[in-house]
């Protein structure tokens, strides 16, 4: 959202709730930019009613929208301790970790099985998966290296946790959280659409909630995510699926 929405200042100024027209709003604006024009004042009004800032509750009458949150998931002591193993063993290696667990919340149904996902680049992935077998007991009894369909449908499908390493595309997004490496929450969403062999239990219609309930809950940056998307050439696909399917307008 451009730094000319002023958003912390717009929720600061009508905090208090209530309706706020759209004078109000243009005369809010006008404050910080005594030049702006009404038809650059109807592009950010838009914008500011596209990310769910501002709600229409009348013509020319708003409300402010709920405040998002930022996606900030529990990072276990299981994934901790493995993060730290690798982060000693593999210095010089870029790979995130994260686990299908963060999204059970966000769905219909709660599956029963989940998934530890280490994604690496692709040079490292063989020797850190020997590495996490060789040093870990718990890895060693439920873990795949970068699984085809017909392995996912055969193997993985029928464990309850299971511990998967594969390739970390280039350039994806990453967020440093309690000094852990974890996707953003803009790639898992891509990644969910994209891998659907991998991710078969998100397909349907758990996906179309978990995108509807990830834009009402968290702050989406939706240029980093189509940005991630181009990387896995699903631009076009993603964008047909979150307009006709899960009819969220452009998030």
């Amino acid at each position: 959202m451009s730094s000319k929405i002023n958003l912390y200042s717009l929720r600061q100024n009508f905090r208090k709730g209530g309706r706020i027209t759209v004078d109000e709003l243009f005369a809010f604006y006008l404050q910080h930019e005594p030049q702006l024009l009404r038809s650059t004042f109807r592009w950010r009004l838009h914008e500011l009613k596209r990310n769910g800032v501002l709600k229409s509750v009348g013509r020319g009458i708003y409300m402010l929208g709920r405040e998002k949150e930022k996606f900030q998931p529990l990072i276990s002591k299981t994934l901790k301790i493995i993060f730290n193993k690798l982060k000693k063993a593999f210095p010089y290696t870029t790979f995130c970790i994260w686990t299908t667990q963060w999204l059970h919340g966000l769905m219909l149904h709660q599956p029963n099985k989940h998934f530890v996902l280490i994604e690496a680049e692709p040079d490292s992935m063989s020797a850190i998966f020997e590495y996490l077998k060789a040093n870990s007991s718990k890895f060693s009894s439920s873990s795949f290296l970068d699984p085809s369909p017909d392995e996912i449908d055969h193997y993985v499908s029928s464990k309850i946790e299971s511990f998967i390493v594969k390739p970390l595309i280039s350039q994806a997004p990453l967020s440093n959280q309690e000094s852990v490496i974890i996707p953003t929450l803009e790639k898992i969403l891509v990644d969910l659409y994209a891998d659907k062999a991998l991710f078969y239990a998100y397909q349907g219609t758990e996906m179309v909630q978990i995108f509807k309930n990830t834009s009402d809950q968290y702050d989406i940056n939706i240029s980093s995510m189509f940005r991630y998307a181009a990387r896995r050439n699903k631009v076009a696909e993603l964008r047909d699926f979150i307009i006709n399917t899960a009819q969220l307008g452009n998030l």
